[in-house]
């Protein structure tokens, strides 16, 4: 799916680590098309606003700029401050097919512009990756490196997709042409009302899908499952559901889930931290739900996430501390 592209990768990576002072960052259903059997959405706006985040933006930005320009050549230094969200969806699960999906990339209007700015200079000049700016079409169109696609969207939005197909198809989902995750209902008892997660996956179907590592096979028990990350207090939370067909399956999932962390506990009894880790996981089931939340003290989060960052961009540390503005211009 999302891997099958490299340029893809690099431009969903630095969104993530993206600056601002912008809103509108929580999913937006009428933008998802209705059919999706997946989706991650990023609320860039939240995670600006988290300590977590602050960090990772002071420790990783740099890095993600230059691994995207060496990719396009595209500087986007100047748009990537005012990105709000961004949202990956799809319509398969087999990792052999065809990716049959859409990028979303929220932003404001003048961040649009200077990409679409970026994009037209491109196909004007020479680089290593090629642009083309399409002829026909309702929207600015271009193709980039014969295997991306990027329609420039009313409402300050760009869309990106691995065929032209897919393009025109996130198009009318966005115009109402296509049915919508608003109206079609999709994803009922996994999306969230509100929520102060910065990070959201969701998936349906996951026991008719053929992927994952063995250690992964307990998810093909459940129907459908939803992932968020958020920072909370002074927590970093990770909360996993799994929804199943039956009390009877969420039994076994439990069970398994439980074994998995006693097993864990175990055999790491020669590391410590790790072994808090683990032991501060919480499985807990109701109805035809599973529910596995981790609550991990933000400070230790803070430390590990400098200890990977290391001494990349020590001019922007400050970014760890309280303070909500460090780390902004």
């Amino acid at each position: 799916m999302i891997n099958q592209f490299n340029i893809w990768v690099s431009l969903t990576t630095l969104c993530f680590v993206c600056l601002g002072d912008v809103s509108a960052g929580p999913l937006q259903k009428k933008h998802v098309a209705g059919d999706s059997k997946w989706l991650l959405h990023m609320d860039l706006d939240n995670f600006r606003d988290t300590r977590v985040g602050r960090m990772a933006i002071a420790g990783m930005l740099d890095e993600a700029l230059a691994e995207v320009k060496k990719e396009t050549k595209l500087d986007l230094g100047p748009v990537i401050e005012r990105i709000r969200s961004v949202t990956i969806y799809g319509s398969d699960l087999e990792q052999e097919a065809d990716f049959r999906g859409a990028l979303l990339l929220q932003a404001d209007a003048e961040a649009i512009q200077i990409f679409e700015g970026l994009l037209a200079a491109q196909s004007l000049g020479e680089s290593r990756v090629t642009v083309k700016k399409l002829p026909d079409g309702p929207n600015p169109l271009y193709s980039v490196g014969e295997e991306l696609f990027v329609e420039v969207e009313p409402g300050h939005m760009l869309v990106l997709a691995k065929s032209r197909k897919q393009i025109d198809r996130a198009r009318e989902v966005l115009t109402g042409k296509v049915e919508s995750l608003a109206k079609s209902g999709g994803f009922t008892e996994l999306l969230p009302e509100v929520s102060p997660f910065f990070f959201l996956a969701v998936v349906e179907g996951l026991g008719k899908a053929n992927a994952g590592p063995p250690q992964a096979k307990v998810l093909q028990m459940a129907d459908g499952g939803r992932l968020m990350l958020g920072e909370i207090g002074d927590k970093l939370v990770v909360e996993l559901i799994l929804k199943a067909r039956s009390t009877d399956v969420v039994g076994q999932i439990q069970a398994v889930l439980q074994g998995m962390i006693a097993l864990a506990t175990l055999s790491q009894s020669e590391n410590p931290e790790l072994q808090q880790l683990v032991r501060a996981v919480n499985v807990k089931s109701a109805g035809n739900r599973v529910t596995i939340s981790l609550s991990y003290p933000l400070q230790d989060a803070l430390n590990k996430l400098g200890q990977e960052i290391g001494n990349r961009t020590p001019s922007k540390s400050p970014a760890a501390t309280g303070d909500k503005k460090a780390g902004r211009n």
